[in-house]
């Protein structure tokens, strides 16, 4: 028997089945429960940060608000709990405070634009091959020229080529949700996706001839397949491991189920910090 049930994805439910099948099964098929997962200092850090930007725009931008509106938005939102310590909470705030500083110094875009969401939530309104993609944008503009921008911020220090960023899930995924949401999917030209790295404020910037979009859409196609097929080896009884097997590797230090993965907690001790909600010690 076929399925014809749709999955529902985004580009983070897609890299987590990408870089290890165990880390979506516990965040999706049986998902652990949020007060469970391990929250980073890295990944508090880039929360932090992006909720204060969003406010930011949210409340009228550079043309409104000075340097202490921006320290009063980011300290409004500052949580010392997910931070080892006060060495750690103190390193970490004044990166937040020198990344704000040049944010507010050197504006992107550099142009005057028309704001036209802020963690805008957009999705497919009808499954295609089988999936609904949907994702939450940090900000959506629209510049002079008429171009539609979707700029998404980056806390990571590694900046990657615009070739790799077009490879992307994420990339991938906003080009769609921003061509069904402005229908501009026959325009390439007219919709580019850039990813800001906010230590250095460097943009990097994909615009998608419709060929390049296909060749890379096919690895989101291949992956929602697998996704599919995974699925439907639990349900016919295979077990969880067997059907999602763990993936050790570099990014078991940042997953917030590692704890649940025995994997990771045979060869290793947790030192990732307290579970979501927890205080830390």
């Amino acid at each position: 028997m076929t399925d014809t049930t749709a999955i529902r994805v985004t580009a983070t439910s897609l890299k987590a089945f990408d870089t290890c099948p165990r880390q979506y099964a516990l965040l999706h098929v049986d998902p652990v429960p949020f007060k469970d997962r391990l929250i980073t200092a890295a990944g508090a850090f880039g929360s932090i940060l992006h909720k204060t930007l969003a406010d930011f725009i949210r409340k009228g931008g550079h043309r409104a608000l000075d340097s202490d509106g921006l320290l009063s938005i980011l300290l409004d939102h500052w949580d010392a709990r997910p931070f080892p310590g006060p060495d750690a909470e103190l390193s970490y705030f004044r990166r937040a405070k020198e990344i704000l500083e040049r944010f507010l110094t050197h504006p992107y875009p550099a142009s005057p634009c028309e704001e036209l969401g802020v963690e805008r939530f957009s999705y497919w309104p009808k499954p295609r091959r089988g999936m609904i993609v949907s994702g939450r944008i940090d900000r959506i503009v629209r510049l002079e020229d008429g171009v539609i921008e979707a700029i998404d911020y980056k806390t990571a220090r590694d900046i990657p080529s615009p070739e790799r960023m077009a490879a992307d899930f994420q990339s991938l995924c906003y080009r769609s949700l921003l061509g069904q949401r402005f229908f501009m999917r026959l325009d390439p030209a007219k919709v580019r996706i850039t990813n800001l790295y906010l230590d250095s404020l460097t943009p990097i910037t994909v615009t998608y001839s419709l060929d390049l979009f296909a060749r890379h859409w096919q690895a989101i196609t291949t992956t929602v397949v697998d996704i599919r097929m995974a699925n439907r080896a639990v349900s016919e009884g295979a077990a969880m491991e067997e059907a999602f097997p763990e993936r050790p590797g570099p990014a078991c230090r940042m997953c917030a189920v590692r704890n649940h993965c025995p994997s990771f907690t045979k060869t290793r001790p947790v030192d990732a910090g307290p579970p979501q909600g927890a205080i830390a010690s």
